[in-house]
């Protein structure tokens, strides 16, 4: 077996870090939501040590998730030779990245840019640094990884963390429901909870729960779990403490958003939404119907498992307005989610593992998503839930359901929306979930039970509020 350590610096990019040969032996700079930021509002990490092996590790504290963004150029005149490659290696490399111990999602795509270039895109949502995840990743798919990047611009064969750092993209907000739980951890916690189901399940097949008091049975079930050796207790997350974290987001951020967004706004209703309305009569959007082929490609390939993963490729309207407004929009909701939204839920929705917007140089607006339940529950959620941030930040991109002052109607109007939203979907040839039977409330769930399992249960009421959750 084979140790590698981990470790991370605070950085504003992945790039600097493993290219400019700056990083301390075994550490490496992280993609971060924005400069200066680490993924999910923590700006420091601490340093543990992971196995390369095909289990999980034993837990370790305090891990912090961060966002991979790899987007290289097409060559000219490969792009289905390189579909037709992703789509050939899917069944082996999905095998193949459950041996990555850092991986929680991940998914290669090929898209077309909003200059009309087709680009392959690499994504993953990853524990700890860098460095260790790009190493795990090509111990585990090197070979897939020089093919399918063979087909790129400027890519050497077997110099993937090298083209990875030169060519990341660092997201413009970066979501993460549950942080501070590694892949490891979780997996490790919903073995705990089916280690407690099956000894429930004995028990009560052998007619001993009903005449046993609570909190013997919770008493029973924590040395039970001992004996198994597995870890129950606490683990610390690194999660801000509320409501302190939240103060500078409505004293200081919320204040200074708002009065951009007047401005905008106002400049929205008086110039720009009125010529995107003049626009769309002289030039109808050309929005794909539920009967397009691409459409039914896209349904094909939703719902084999619990889980989904979303890919939403769009240009910009023209023009440095749409930009600004745009980059307000997307810095209001990183604020959010880093001070307010890290405990499971984004503005009301409780099915989103990880979620990151990324705008690229020549004004394509990437959106990954890896979610639970249906792409139409999804959907209906961000209509239901949270209009007014996805009409802030699609309103600036092309063909938009129409909005008034860049926040309202737009994902409001509900067929329309989706239908937009299929327009611009792009079908992933591989996806990757380390967990895809588990949901975000079951990832809570189990760290909940996990961590009251650890709790002497000195009363009646505390076992009982533990095995009520089981």
């Amino acid at each position: 077996m084979r140790w590698v350590p981990f470790g991370s610096k605070n950085a504003a990019c992945l790039s600097s870090a493993l290219t400019a040969g700056g990083a301390a032996p075994g550490t490496a700079a992280v993609e971060g939501a924005g400069a200066g930021a680490g993924a999910a509002g923590f700006d420091e990490t601490v340093a543990v040590v992971m196995p390369l092996q095909d289990t999980p590790a034993v837990p370790s504290p305090c891990i912090r998730q961060h966002a991979l963004t790899v987007i290289a150029r097409v060559r000219e005149g490969e792009r289905a030779n390189l579909v037709r490659l992703l789509e050939q290696e899917q069944a082996g490399v999905v095998r193949d990245l459950a041996r990555v111990g850092t991986l929680h999602f991940g998914r290669f795509v090929v898209f077309d840019r909003a200059g009309g270039e087709a680009a392959l895109a690499f994504e993953s949502n990853y524990d700890g640094d860098a460095q260790t995840h790009l190493q795990q990743l090509v111990h585990a798919i090197g070979p897939s990884l020089d093919r399918f990047f063979g087909c790129c611009h400027d890519y050497v064969r077997g110099t993937f963390p090298a083209f990875a750092a030169e060519h990341a993209v660092a997201p413009r907000t970066y979501y993460i429901s549950h942080g501070g739980l590694s892949r490891d951890q979780i997996l490790h916690d919903r073995q705990v909870r089916e280690a407690i189901r099956a000894w429930l399940d004995d028990q009560d097949a052998a007619g001993r729960l009903d005449k046993t008091p609570p909190r013997d049975v919770a008493v029973r079930l924590q040395k039970h779990l001992s004996k198994l050796g597995l870890k129950v207790g606490p683990v610390d997350r690194g999660l801000p403490r509320q409501p302190w974290a939240a103060v500078p987001l409505f004293l200081a951020v919320l204040p200074a958003v708002l009065a951009a967004e007047l401005v905008l706004a106002a400049a929205a209703v008086l110039v720009y939404e009125p010529a995107d309305r003049r626009a769309e009569d002289a030039s109808p959007p050309i929005i794909k119907s539920d009967n397009d082929p691409a459409v039914n490609s896209l349904i094909d390939a939703e719902d084999h498992h619990p889980q989904n993963g979303l890919t939403h490729v769009v240009p910009l309207k023209p023009g440095v307005f749409r930009r600004t407004a745009l980059k307000v929009a997307l810095y209001f909701v990183e604020q959010a989610r880093r001070r307010l939204y890290f405990t499971g839920t984004l503005g009301g929705i409780a099915s989103i593992h990880f979620a990151r917007w990324s705008l690229l140089d020549d004004g394509t607006l990437v959106f990954f998503s890896n979610y639970d339940g249906s792409w139409e529950s999804y959907l209906g959620d961000f209509v239901d839930k949270a209009h007014w941030f996805l009409t802030a930040i699609w309103t600036n991109t092309k063909w938009f359901p129409a909005t008034t002052a860049l926040a309202f109607r737009g994902a409001t109007q509900e067929a329309a929306f989706k239908q937009w939203a299929r327009t611009f979907q792009v079908r992933n040839q591989i996806w990757y979930s380390a967990y895809p039977d588990v949901s975000v409330q079951n990832v809570l769930d189990n760290a909940r039970i996990r961590e009251l399992a650890g709790r002497p249960m000195r009363t009646t009421r505390r076992a009982r509020r533990w095995l009520e959750l089981l």
